[in-house]
């Protein structure tokens, strides 16, 4: 250890000996990953101490902490890194087998507070050449969306994680990626562009690339498939999270609703279907509901199935928009329903 860390040896030791202890082993991995980086990633001398408590873990405990700790030796996980130092005597397999269920119970939770233990076990199994499990993808991802402080390397994983299109364990999103199929297919690349639907409202360019995926495929199998999709959206999750994430069960997944949007924005362009406007309607609803922060689930969604509704022509969506009137409270989006019932009492014959 370097003489900086000495005077805080002590201390260091005794919160080591706690972590193994109590068996937390995020907050262990990010411990000693600071005690590597304070001295040196020298394992001599005092500070052998550290290696010895941990290598007189279960192996269980021991592979699944190697797993959680960054690899910090230019080629890989060496015998004098510290998760070479831990795994030794272990099985070949045992901490890749143990970063993959790792992994596999990171997607199990809606985000993480503390992302590091996540990311280096992430960054070491795409190093290894191995893809990330599509859940522990979708945590990855929506943790960066949530993060409070320092989303930087949260963030940078989650631009190199580009599959699957959507994240997994909702509804709507298994039928739509079982649809979609290989990163080749014109199906995927539709899904792609609904993740674009960003802005207010769409553009031209916007429209035109949509019609050309669906010209592609068929306007009316689209038009089948994603009403099928917006009728899900309010399904129980088919991956449920683990407490105390299940609270979030009722949370559309951040990740996931710009797509939402892109897929409302979309029935505008396609043939008219008997369910469009009613599906929509119950998206408008579904997503102003509360959620469990307090707020409302997805209110940018519910602004986008409105724009849709005003530009399907039709009386269904007029009716529709006509009983939304008298059910929704959020006032941003009653002031844009009042507004498109305006447009629409002003265009009927007089």
């Amino acid at each position: 250890m370097t003489d900086g860390l000495t005077p805080h040896y002590p201390s260091a030791i005794a919160q080591v000996r706690h972590l193994i202890r109590t068996e937390d082993l995020e907050e262990l991995a990010r411990h000693t990953a600071w005690l590597a980086e304070a001295g040196g990633h020298r394992w001599d001398g005092e500070a052998r101490v550290v290696v010895d408590l941990l290598r007189a873990m279960p192996d269980g405990a021991r592979s699944h902490l190697a797993a959680l700790l960054p690899v910090d030796h230019p080629y890989g996980a060496q015998p004098s890194s510290l998760p070479g130092l831990i795994a030794a005597g272990l099985a070949p397999c045992a901490v890749d087998d143990a970063r993959r269920e790792l992994l596999e119970r990171y997607g199990r939770r809606y985000a993480v507070d503390e992302p590091q233990p996540l990311v280096w076990a992430a960054e070491a199994e795409l190093a290894a050449g191995r893809t990330l499990p599509p859940a522990a993808v979708a945590v990855v991802r929506r943790s960066a969306h949530t993060a409070q402080s320092d989303p930087v390397p949260l963030s940078t994983l989650a631009a190199r994680l580009v599959h699957p299109v959507l994240n997994p364990g909702e509804a709507w999103a298994d039928a739509a990626l079982d649809r979609a199929g290989t990163a080749e297919s014109v199906w995927h690349r539709l899904l792609r562009h609904t993740r674009t639907a960003t802005a207010a409202r769409p553009s031209a360019r916007w429209d035109e690339a949509a019609r050309a995926s669906v010209e592609e495929i068929g306007a009316e199998e689209v038009s089948g498939a994603v009403v099928s999709w917006l009728s899900l959206t309010d399904s129980p999750r088919t991956l449920p999270f683990d407490a105390p994430h299940s609270r979030h069960d009722d949370t559309p997944d951040p990740y996931n609703t710009t797509a939402l949007r892109g897929l409302a924005w979309l029935t505008a362009l396609l043939p008219p279907h008997p369910d469009a406007a009613r599906v929509l309607g119950l998206l408008v609803e579904s997503s102003l509901r509360q959620g469990p922060d307090g707020g409302r689930r997805a209110p940018r969604v519910a602004t986008a199935a409105v724009l849709a509704l005003t530009r399907i022509p039709g009386h269904a969506a007029g009716a529709e928009l006509a009983r939304l009137g008298t059910r929704v409270t959020h006032q941003p989006t009653l002031k844009q329903i009042g507004a498109a019932l305006d447009v629409g009492a002003s265009l009927r014959p007089r």
